[in-house]
């Protein structure tokens, strides 16, 4: 499986961001905070997986310190996506998540890299209880 991000994985949609804020399941593993949703596949769609990032501007105020952490995401994001793609692919689901960047310095990448695992292992862990019963 090739390891990319591309258009089609970001979530995007106005309505699918608002459904999260509202009914979506939450995380904090430092120094991320993850709300995420599963739903199932619907017929026509391309992607089981759509993230979107988003870094506080109260937090970091130059641009340059927001997108290097966007950028290290993204990154981690794109290693580490396959082994939740593919239990999303077996069980026919699809899943909505952002994720949060709450500290308020910089950190280095294999901090942010350990926690994103982290989340993405707790949302597998929730998956495969949730089918089980």
């Amino acid at each position: 499986m090739k390891n990319t991000f591309p258009k089609k994985e970001h979530l995007c949609s106005h309505v699918k961001i608002a459904a999260l804020w509202k009914q979506g399941n939450r995380k904090d593993v430092f120094p991320l905070h993850c709300i995420w949703q599963v739903q199932p596949m619907e017929e026509g769609n391309e992607t089981a997986f759509q993230v979107l990032f988003s870094v506080s501007k109260k937090k970091f105020k130059h641009a340059v310190d927001r997108n290097r952490i966007k950028r290290q995401l993204r990154e981690t994001c794109r290693l580490n996506q396959h082994h939740i793609k593919a239990v999303l692919a077996e069980r026919k689901l699809v899943l909505y998540m952002m994720v949060l960047y709450t500290q308020s310095q910089l950190l280095n990448y294999w901090i942010i890299d350990k926690a994103y695992i982290a989340l993405l292992q707790h949302i597998e862990k929730q998956l495969t209880e949730n089918t089980a019963q």
